[in-house]
């Protein structure tokens, strides 16, 4: 009788060491699956901070352009504006020009 119950106490001994190590290798596989998914979603992650470092890098250089451009046409409209006020002088002095010899005319006159 003593080896019987030794030999049930065993198995029952067994049999919860068996269903332990079932319980610890389930819980290895969450834990796999877990780090799987982690290393799956920061590996994602990277990938979107890949794609926003491009799109940040094609968007500065976007900006520079247009800022270039923007300066490009802001000298052009300069540079008209000077040009057409050079025009404007160079009207005024060819006026003032004009009047000067109409004034010594009139002088030249006054004299005879």
């Amino acid at each position: 009788q003593g080896d019987t119950d030794y030999l049930i106490q065993m198995n029952t001994l067994n049999n919860e060491y068996r269903h332990t190590l079932e319980d610890a290798a389930q819980s290895q596989q969450k834990i796999m699956k877990s780090i799987e998914k982690f290393i799956n979603e920061e590996n994602k992650l990277k990938e979107t901070n890949e794609t926003l470092k491009k799109q940040l890098l094609e968007r500065t250089k976007e900006r520079d352009t247009l800022k270039k451009e923007n300066k490009s046409k802001q000298h052009m409209e300069e540079i008209a504006k000077l040009q057409d006020d050079l025009r404007k002088l160079q009207k005024t002095t060819s006026d003032n020009e004009a009047l000067k010899k109409q004034i010594e005319k009139q002088d030249d006159w006054k004299q005879k």
